[in-house]
């Protein structure tokens, strides 16, 4: 059996289920450990960032040397940054799988610098779509054959509770727009505001500083996951509009939306378009295209037929997608000796 140390910000916000969640302990033993959070009366945000990032990597390597395990699985990209950094610079024996890779941003000097120096350790990082292999290969050095792409991982349609969520699905009215990270609110606000529907936006309230909020949108913020799920699962569609970023974003949303069998409408993007097939698994819109965007609503509201079949095409997609067999299988390669 496999001794496997696998690193996750447990006090994260994202809201769904991670790889290790999923993971039959039959087929590998997990290591789980929380991230260190210290408190300093330095009021510099950034050297404070750097103290919780070292501090949780030395956690991290140390768990690891003490469990003698070299295989370990980092799922962000920070924490990942300086595990690796450590490791090249003190030549330790650990072979370091960032999974999933997506940094929400560009980085900047010095923090680049140290980034391309200390992802070079690294055995691989997995990324949740084919665009973004070509921008971390530029952005930081990593060669191509450590850069491993596969479907995000979301093993809701194995878990009980939210198995129990799909069964308990009740239709009702609304629209939900669910995310945060690279949403375009201000497009969907708009159009919202011209439509005699029912809209959820559930989301954080500070993502929607300056934006106008119509009568007819309900902002929901602070829910447990197993309630973001039902809210996606009891919606009539789901819209993620998405703004233009070289960064991806939207693959959780677009996961939850098809596992839960909720017709699915969303951007276009370089970073989407593993997900999406148009007029299968869902229907796409231009980029801050309110009309378009109004239009193509409209359409799937009015159209039984079409939510019907995208329903069954995500939740088909789903399926053959989201298992936690390609995970396992994909450990398995990944620390293949």
């Amino acid at each position: 059996m496999k001794n496997i140390l696998f690193y996750s910000d447990l006090n994260g916000r994202s809201n769904r289920l991670t790889l290790v969640d999923g993971i039959d302990n039959k087929l590998f033993r997990i290591v789980k450990i929380g991230s260190i959070r210290l408190f300093t009366k330095n009021r510099n945000r950034r050297v404070l960032w750097a103290l919780n990032q070292l501090s949780t990597a030395v956690k991290i390597i140390y768990v690891a040397l003490t469990r003698r395990t070299r295989d370990v699985i980092v799922s962000s990209p920070r924490e990942g940054l300086f595990v690796c950094a450590f490791s090249r610079i003190f030549h330790l024996p650990l072979r370091i799988v960032i999974w999933p890779f997506n940094i929400g941003g560009t980085y900047r000097q010095p923090l680049l610098g140290l980034a391309k120096f200390a992802y070079q350790y690294v055995r691989c990082i997995v990324v949740y779509s084919q665009h973004e292999k070509e921008i971390y290969e530029k952005m930081f050095k990593i060669p191509s054959r450590k850069i491993v792409f596969k479907l995000i991982d979301a093993p809701y349609a194995e878990d009980d509770t939210y198995r129990q969520i799909f069964k308990e699905k009740c239709m009702n009215d609304y629209v939900v727009v669910p995310g945060y990270s690279g949403r375009d609110f201000s497009t969907i606000s708009k159009v919202a505001a011209h439509l005699p529907y029912r809209f959820i936006f559930l989301t954080y309230p500070h993502v929607l500083k300056n934006i106008h909020i119509p009568n007819n949108v309900e902002v929901v913020s602070g829910v447990s996951e197993e309630k973001f799920c039902q809210i996606i699962a009891n919606a009539k569609i789901c819209v993620v509009p998405l703004l233009s970023d070289i960064i991806a974003n939207g693959h959780i949303a677009f996961a939850q939306a098809m596992i839960f069998g909720t017709p699915l409408i969303a951007t276009l993007l370089p970073g989407t378009n593993d997900y999406l097939i148009n007029e299968v698994n869902s229907l796409i819109v231009e980029h801050s295209d309110a009309q378009n965007l109004k239009t193509v609503i409209i359409r799937l509201i009015e159209d039984p037929y079409l939510q019907d079949e995208l329903r069954k095409n995500g939740i088909e997609f789903s399926r053959t997608h989201y298992s936690l067999a390609a995970s396992t299988k994909l450990i398995d390669i990944l620390f293949g000796e």
